[in-house]
């Protein structure tokens, strides 16, 4: 929905994994290593974790897609307290080879000769088990027991735990204790801190088309982060509301007061999580006391500037907005012709296209045309917040255009 009004390619904050937008930050950056690490070594156990919506499974997938085209079969089993022999089952039906028997030998017979056959053909199999902190301690002992199949020599399977915080507290249980002596690698998947967040949400979007349209003020990124504990789940869910607001309200500019909107309707619906649903209110009036002073302070420092403000520094103020003023009435003589009628749209369009081909003094300018879309005050945060270098003086004038422009379209044309 809101990727069309402001021209994304596609939806940044899906709530599904997709490792096609993933962030390596730091430890997604580590874990994966640790993975390829274990892939070369080929044998072993290697343990991930993390809070749920850190990534664990957006990892899962990325790892899974770059074996496709090599000499590694992998199979992934998602575990809901899945006993021992369920376990046997499913890890021996992943691998394809289902049969008749559910006899414990046959199954464990049948994967040890199809493991062979790979070894065999210079292959070989990982076994990805996901959300692994819900298997028994049976079922965890029963994953060792099948790393025991060797041929040659060589371990015929390797195993991979993927699962919350609490797998590390079953694999050092005690009765664990050899299935710890076979961990080669852990890693931890860690919440984002708040320039991670920063970060996380701008690829997202610049991997999506985003140009500055709407234009995200830095003092919202703290309070993503706060608001999010900083699990790229929660950030997503966020904003995805921001950008929806956004759209629904036709915002070209997400502030504080949105996303504390935003949070306010999260926190009603009982979709925050649950630890932030208990500190919400003392959250919301920090961003509060922000603002009012925030205001408080660009009202005194617009009296200071004025007090300290020589008279001469006024009349030079003055006289550069008279001549800002003049470049913008003769820009406008010479483009009022082709945006004397029509839609406030269309006039904006004709208004782009003799900047792009003019520009604006010595300044050249290579608007996208399709900044029309987004209206004047669009357009103008566009300007003031593009990668583009556009001089302020260009900025003022181009402001003033677009007020001479607004001035002469009647009101029935506008939207």
């Amino acid at each position: 929905m809101y990727e069309d009004f402001y021209n994304l390619r596609e939806e940044p904050f899906r709530l599904s994994p997709d490792s096609r937008l993933c962030y390596d930050h730091t430890s997604y950056k580590k874990a994966k290593a640790y993975m390829e690490y274990a892939m070369h070594r080929g044998e072993g156990f290697i343990m991930i974790t993390g809070k749920p919506g850190t990534g664990k499974t957006t990892l899962i997938n990325e790892i899974t897609a770059q074996m496709l085209d090599s000499n590694v079969i992998v199979s992934t089993i998602e575990c809901s307290q899945l006993k021992a022999d369920d376990l046997l089952r499913s890890t021996v039906y992943r691998f394809g080879l289902a049969g008749e028997t559910d006899h414990k030998s046959q199954l464990l017979n049948n994967l040890e000769n199809y493991l062979i056959r790979l070894r065999r053909e210079e292959r070989r199999a990982v076994l990805i088990v996901d959300e692994a902190q819900a298997l028994s301690k049976d079922a965890i002992e029963e994953l060792r027991l099948l790393t025991n199949l060797q041929h040659a020599n060589m371990p015929l399977l390797q195993i991979f735990l993927i699962g919350q915080e609490e797998l590390l507290t079953l694999v050092h249980s005690p009765e664990l204790r050899q299935l710890h002596q076979r961990i080669i690698a852990t890693c931890s998947l860690d919440t984002l801190d708040e320039q991670q967040t920063e970060e996380y949400v701008k690829y997202r979007l610049d991997e999506v088309g985003w140009d500055g349209d709407p234009m995200l003020d830095p003092a919202i990124f703290p309070f993503i982060q706060r608001f999010s504990l900083g699990v790229p789940r929660w950030i997503n869910l966020i904003c995805s509301r921001l950008f929806l607001q956004g759209m629904i309200e036709e915002h070209h500019h997400i502030g504080l007061p949105e996303f504390t909107s935003v949070i306010k309707g999260l926190a009603k619906e009982q979709l925050l999580a649950p630890e932030i649903q208990n500190i919400k209110t003392a959250l919301l009036k920090e961003i509060d006391d922000i603002c009012y002073k925030k205001e408080k302070g660009n009202g005194k420092k617009k009296t200071i500037l004025g007090e300290k403000l020589s008279q001469s520094k006024r009349q030079s103020l003055t006289n550069k907005r008279k001549r800002q003023e003049k470049v913008a009435k003769a820009l406008f003589a010479q483009v009022e012709p082709r945006v004397s009628s029509g839609p406030e749209k269309l006039k904006l369009k004709e208004l782009i296209k003799f900047l792009n081909k003019n520009g604006v003094g010595d300044c050249k300018l290579d608007l996208p045309e399709d900044l029309s879309k987004l209206g004047e005050r669009g357009i103008l945060a566009w300007i003031q917040y593009s990668q583009k270098e556009i001089p302020m003086e260009t900025q003022d004038i181009i402001s003033m255009l677009l007020n001479l422009l607004n001035k002469n379209t009647p009101q029935e044309t506008r939207h």
